[in-house]
């Protein structure tokens, strides 16, 4: 989504993406009612972030719809403790809302664990980039529920 409709105009209502059926639902009233599971969002400079554990370690990532794949900003790798064994330089696309250019070398890490809501990967593997970002390696098998203006999103399951 992102580059197509930017967080700007999707966070002005509640809205759901369901990619299983490539639907995008804007809500406007009634808004969806904050289920159990709801996780607490925070919105800054358009982006919404939410909490997730890296490594057992609370970490920040944004929301990105728009990412093919979920990062990890470099400092991190300090502070979560990513042993040389569990890094590895490979070549990627390096696509930025400016231009796609050839591809890059980027460190790839490996977590031991990595858990926002109801996922939970072991040894998820992880590229770094300049911030951390929820991409749709992560998000597509779900559907993702936002209301920015409650404060909350959910991932569910399809056909739950």
């Amino acid at each position: 989504m992102s580059g197509i409709l930017g967080n700007n105009l999707l966070n002005k209502t509640a809205y759901q993406i369901d990619w299983g059926k490539n639907t995008l639902q804007l809500m406007q009233t009634p808004r969806p009612g904050r289920p159990a599971d709801a996780l607490p969002v925070t919105i800054r400079e358009h982006r919404i972030y939410v909490q997730a554990l890296a490594n057992g370690r609370p970490t920040e990532f944004a929301l990105d719809t728009g990412a093919y794949t979920t990062t990890i900003a470099s400092p991190e790798l300090t502070q979560l403790h990513i042993p040389d064994n569990k890094r590895s330089k490979i070549s990627a696309p390096k696509i930025d809302i400016k231009s796609a250019q050839k591809d890059i070398i980027q460190t790839q890490i490996h977590l031991d664990n990595f858990s926002i809501g109801p996922i939970a990967q072991t040894n998820y593997t992880m590229m770094t980039w300049d911030h951390n970002a929820l991409g749709m390696d992560l998000l597509q098998p779900w559907i993702l529920t936002v209301d920015p203006w409650q404060g909350w999103m959910s991932l569910k399951k399809p056909g739950k």
